[in-house]
């Protein structure tokens, strides 16, 4: 995780900002995660989602980040060719600053310390870190997909054949498609699999890919096959938009909706 503090003169803005850092620091201590921070010049960026209730409309409004100079993201990585595990995610679009091929970058620490690598991306994120290959696992939205390979994919033969393409060319072992309501489509060596949507009562889609993302591979990391895990993904990420705003996925919905999903076709 990279996080950033603006740097200010003000005694206000200073004490401000070390709340923050409490705040942030008391969440990742709530789950017991180890940190190891990376420093930069920017404020970090504040992503801000609107439900209006009237309407039951959601909008989200999203500021482009910091500019990231070379002397930060370089550290960023020089600190991941050190920590130690059996899988590195790279999560979010590239901020102004970094290459296009970031994620490629991690990509290649992955491989040196033979470890997994995870991504979900999109734009030149997305396509810098599949130019490089050998990902275990892609994770992109429909939308992302269209956006890669710059025509819509109406069918689902269009869907899953673009997902293939990524994989014979060496990208990406797996290739997690997500669609919404639609649900999801998988591709792997093994072929292509598909899970129908579940109709569940969307309240916000805030969270619902990065909860994909992290369900399918705690479920890969604990023994599931990928096909299950991905069904696992699917259930997680129906949870996560059954939540209002910023809520968390709930253990025992992602159990009870996995139960109710028929297994991958």
């Amino acid at each position: 995780m990279l996080i950033g503090y603006a740097r200010t003169s003000t005694v206000d803005q200073v004490a401000g900002l070390e709340a923050q850092e409490a705040a942030l620091d008391a969440l990742l201590d709530l789950h017991q995660l180890v940190v190891a921070r990376t420093q930069i010049a920017g404020e970090t960026r504040l992503s801000t989602t609107i439900f209006e209730q009237a309407t039951k409309q959601e909008y989200r409004v999203v500021a482009p980040g910091p500019q990231i100079e070379e002397t930060e993201w370089q550290e960023c990585l020089d600190r991941l060719a050190m920590a130690e595990g059996a899988y590195i995610v790279a999560s979010g679009s590239l901020a102004p600053g970094l290459p296009d091929d970031f994620y490629g970058r991690v990509a290649r620490v992955a491989d040196e310390k033979g470890a997994r690598f995870v991504l979900d991306s999109s734009g030149r994120g997305l396509a810098g870190g599949l130019a490089e290959g050998g990902i275990f696992l892609v994770k992109p939205s429909l939308e992302e997909l269209c956006e890669l390979v710059g025509s819509p994919l109406d069918t689902e033969e269009e869907i899953a054949g673009a997902a293939r393409e990524i994989v014979a060319r060496g990208a990406a072992e797996n290739v997690a498609v997500t669609m919404g309501e639609r649900g999801a489509v998988l591709a792997n060596k093994d072929g292509v699999y598909r899970i129908a949507g579940l109709p569940v009562q969307a309240v916000s889609t805030v969270g619902a890919g990065d909860s994909f993302v992290a369900a399918m591979l705690h479920a890969i990391v604990n023994g599931r096959s990928v096909s299950e895990a991905f069904r696992f993904g699917t259930a997680a990420g129906a949870a996560a938009v059954s939540t209002p705003g910023t809520d968390l996925a709930q253990a025992i919905d992602i159990e009870r909706i996995f139960q109710e999903l028929a297994a991958p076709e």
